[in-house]
């Protein structure tokens, strides 16, 4: 539960109209975390708790932070890839690995019960 004293500053993040969500919200009240699809407000007290990923967003654990640094290599080989420096089925093999592993990830949705 967050206590909200004094002034915080928001970053808007650009998030998808997508049919599931799991985002990383400062909530406007003290009752906890909400979750909606629309806008996401982040700030850095949000931040530290949790990682997003896309319009993903997870508990900042070490497993968590390896999957997102995963991610980022995933990215990375595509740009290579993009700019003719590794071939399409090096790329296939980086993408069907993170796949393979972390597809529960990728389906989250969102929990709502998570404001208590």
């Amino acid at each position: 539960v967050f206590s909200l004293s004094g002034p915080r500053t928001y970053e808007l993040l650009p998030s998808s109209s997508i049919e599931s969500c799991s985002h990383c919200l400062i909530p406007l009240t003290d009752k906890g975390v909400s979750c909606e699809c629309d806008e996401v407000y982040c700030d850095e007290e949000c931040k530290n708790k949790a990682l997003t990923y896309s319009h993903l967003c997870f508990p900042a654990t070490e497993e968590n932070k390896k999957i997102m640094r995963e991610m980022d290599d995933f990215q990375n080989d595509y740009s290579a890839f993009s700019s003719g420096q590794i071939s399409f089925s090096t790329l296939l093999l980086t993408y069907v690995h993170i796949i393979q592993k972390y597809k529960e990830f990728i389906d989250m949705e969102c929990d709502e019960e998570t404001s208590a």
